[in-house]
């Protein structure tokens, strides 16, 4: 059977219809994408296109795992002691590889030592956004008007260690305004405070956001990536706001447990490149809000520990913590 595969995949590629497949041996059945987060919304989106693409690429079913909870540690855990056989991935995200370490005192695995990141194929931005009652139109504005007002301004967050919540905490290193955080259970009812005017100000997503923005409900003041987002291009981001280096965005990529062979590392990692130099690949993220990015896995690497730096400082910072 094997060497069936091998001649349906040169054959293949001959014809220039699946470049993706570097191996002729994996997957011979089903490989499971753990997801941290439920099904549906953003990331049930975003871990579909990519299962898809792969599945395309492989000629073998990729299918979604849904294991939320614990802000990404219970998928964590379970790809981290899954055989490293290229079969039970998991689907990263800032919480689970770069926060968490520092947020809980008890983890059960290693971000670091438990896996090889195959790949970050998505950055998604947030914006600074404020009720209109605030009489701020820029962010040196809202400084200004937070220091005045020392821990009377509220700011809402998806909750207590997400990256909203994180992305505010270092606005307030960066600032030295002091704001009082009110941490809601996810961001459609902090959001709905927002509009209310029972909080201030928030870092919401940019797909969130930016709906409320363009029907002038909410003001945006910049967007945390280092470069304007597609969506509200009209904003700043925070480093050209006068707060240079400033970025807090989600990020979405592919990990394997440790040991996994480098060959399939390699051809997973080739597959996803290929698949988001697909112009359709392209829109199909960017109509959710995702933009797109391709990197080698020595840049992964770098990424994620310069990320895991970043969000330990801020966690400590803020002395933060979560059971």
């Amino acid at each position: 059977m094997k060497q069936i595969r091998r001649l349906i995949v040169i054959a293949f590629v001959m014809l220039g219809l699946a470049p993706e497949i570097a191996l002729a041996d994996y997957p011979e059945r089903p490989v499971r994408i753990v997801v941290p987060f439920t099904a549906g919304g953003f990331t049930g989106s975003v871990a579909q296109i990519i299962a898809d693409e792969l599945t395309r690429s492989f000629q073998r079913p990729f299918v979604l795992d849904y294991r939320p909870g614990a802000g990404g540690n219970i998928a964590g855990e379970l790809v981290a002691k899954s055989p490293a056989d290229g079969y039970t991935l998991l689907l990263t995200s800032p919480s689970t590889i770069a926060i968490n370490p520092y947020l809980y005192k008890d983890m059960t695995f290693n971000p670091v030592r438990d896996f090889e990141h195959v790949t970050i194929f998505g950055h998604t931005a947030y914006v600074l956004v404020i009720n209109t009652e605030v009489p701020a139109r820029s962010v040196g504005e809202l400084v200004r008007y937070l220091q005045g007002r020392p821990g009377r301004m509220n700011y809402a967050s998806g909750g207590a260690g997400t990256v909203t919540h994180l992305a505010a905490e270092m606005f307030i290193n960066r600032t030295g305004t002091k704001i009082v955080h009110v941490p809601y259970k996810g961001t459609p009812p902090a959001v709905i405070d927002l509009l209310g005017g029972r909080v201030e100000l928030m870092f919401d997503s940019m797909t969130s956001a930016t709906p409320q923005v363009r029907g002038g409900k909410v003001r945006a003041l910049a967007v945390t990536s280092l470069t304007r987002d597609q969506a509200l291009p009209e904003v700043p981001t925070m480093a050209e706001s006068g707060y240079p280096g400033f970025e807090a965005v989600a990020w979405t990529g592919i990990s394997a447990p440790a040991g996994t062979k480098p060959d399939i590392v390699n051809a997973l990692q080739k597959s996803i490149d290929l698949s988001l130099r697909r112009p359709e690949v392209v829109q199909r993220l960017k109509a959710i809000g995702v933009q797109v990015v391709l990197r080698t896995a020595s840049e992964t690497k770098k990424y994620i520990d310069d990320e895991s730096v970043k969000w330990g400082e801020v966690v400590k910072s803020g002395a933060i913590k979560l059971e």
